[in-house]
């Protein structure tokens, strides 16, 4: 197991939390459970994603946008300029192996600067030609004198990079800080303090450390450690099926534009958190190649579980479908909808030995029975290879799990049960699930002795 120590976060003055392959956050509300997982999502999420990428992506946007508008008006550079984008895209885009990102990203991103530096100078050099032959009355002398700036911005950002694994850490910062907006909704990252004054420190077992000091993110990481967490396939949060009932009005608020002065840009806030976006974009695709857990997959759409399967429209949409007949997914009852969710994750192949599934309450608007099955659900998908965390208040969970590790002792490895509020301690799994249980049940019995 590994372990993971957090400091000043929300009401966690300081934290040692062990990982698993089931890890569970157990306690009552508003103990900071939730705040553990999306922090802990949005570093891995951030850490198995190239954001070199990313920012290149970002810095080209404009020169395609140029082209695209000399191309629509039909100019007479618009075919050179063309070539030469798509020359670009190709040194951006290599063909390599997503889980190797970072390898590439070292070994590659030298030749790739110096090509993409080339390629920028000779369009400028066809485009300095047209400012000066364009009339200024002409929109085409604007979308030049547009493109000339755009190629300039683009060759000072490539000037920037000195180093590339300075580059990458550097990105892999910006892309934390982003993560943490987006999956708290909060417009600034310091908010996740208990003491403001404070750092708030998150470390892993010497795999990485990050420190936010005011509303900055500071990252320690080796290659090594960083190359182990770039091998994840993938990271996902799952949380309430409201959300998934709502996803093609959710996605359609994503969508609409706000338009705001260019200073005042800043990522938009939805009150909808950025992990159900990130999983609600993987869902539009489907993967080649084996599910990873066929066993777990075939027993969820069981008649003995849910007697069907969750199938995605090509616009995104969900329906549940049973024996040749189809529900929308807003129609269908939360216990199924929530085990349908996960067996299309194993379907997509968005869950597989190498990622991380995090879910928040999965006991949310579920019957007690729909509960259990969920518990034996996430255990049966740990015990199989994968990954999963959960945070729960739930006595049913909590009990499936005592009454199984009872009667299998061995799998007691498998399962990182973590006290809310937490135990700085070395409390083995029965004394901590007997002090969880304590506070969960203490509302119960306090009523119970008001009313004897």
């Amino acid at each position: 197991m590994q372990r993971l120590e957090i400091k000043n976060l929300g009401k966690l003055a300081h934290a040692e939390i062990r990982l698993g392959s089931l890890t569970v956050f157990a306690g009552p509300n508003n103990t900071g459970k939730s705040f553990v997982s999306k922090l802990l999502y949005s570093i891995l999420n951030a850490m198995s994603t190239d954001p070199t990428q990313v920012r290149v992506q970002h810095w080209i946007t404009p020169i395609r946008r140029s082209v695209r508008m000399l191309a629509r008006d039909k100019h007479p550079s618009a075919h050179d300029l063309i070539t030469m984008f798509s020359e670009m895209e190709n040194v951006i885009s290599p063909d390599s192996n997503e889980s190797e990102w970072l390898d590439d990203a070292i070994s590659l991103l030298p030749d790739q600067t110096a090509k993409l530096k080339d390629l920028s100078r000779n369009m400028q050099s066809v485009v300095a030609k047209e400012v000066s032959h364009e009339d200024e009355r002409t929109s085409a002398h604007d979308a030049i004198r547009g493109f000339s700036k755009s190629l300039s911005d683009f060759d000072r950002e490539l000037n920037n990079i000195e180093d590339p694994w300075d580059f990458i850490v550097s990105e892999l910062e910006y892309s934390l800080k982003q993560n943490l907006v987006t999956n708290f909704q909060i417009p600034d990252i310091s908010d996740l303090k208990a003491d403001c004054k404070a750092d708030l420190q998150v470390g892993l077992d010497g795999i990485f450390q990050a420190v936010i000091s005011g509303d900055e993110v500071n990252l320690k990481v080796g290659q090594s450690s960083l190359r182990t967490l770039a091998g994840l396939s993938n990271v996902s949060y799952l949380e309430s099926p409201i959300y998934w009932k709502l996803s093609t009005a959710l996605e359609e608020i994503k969508r609409i534009p706000i338009f705001l002065p260019r200073r005042r840009q800043r990522q938009k806030l939805t009150a909808v958190p950025g992990y159900f976006y990130d999983l609600a974009r993987e869902l539009k695709f489907q993967s080649t190649g084996d599910i990873a857990f066929p066993e777990v997959y075939e027993w969820l759409v069981s008649d003995s579980v849910i007697n069907g399967r969750i199938s995605v429209s090509r616009s995104g949409d969900m329906s549940f479908e049973q024996k040749g007949r189809t529900f929308p997914l807003q129609t269908t009852a939360t216990g199924v909808a929530n085990l349908g969710i996960l067996a299309l994750l194993i379907e997509r192949k968005i869950i597989d030995h190498d990622t991380v599934l995090f879910i928040d309450e999965p006991e949310a608007h579920l019957h007690p029975a729909w509960q259990v099955t969920t518990a034996e659900a996430l255990f049966r998908l740990a015990k199989a290879g994968g990954k999963v965390v959960i945070a729960t208040h739930s006595l049913d969970i909590l009990k499936w799990l005592e009454v199984w590790v009872k009667k299998h002792p061995e799998d007691k490895k498998i399962v990182a049960l973590n006290k809310f509020p937490v135990l700085n301690g070395d409390d083995d799994f029965d004394q901590k699930m007997a002090k969880i249980k304590a506070d969960l049940t203490k509302p119960f019995f306090d009523l119970y002795l008001d009313g004897a």
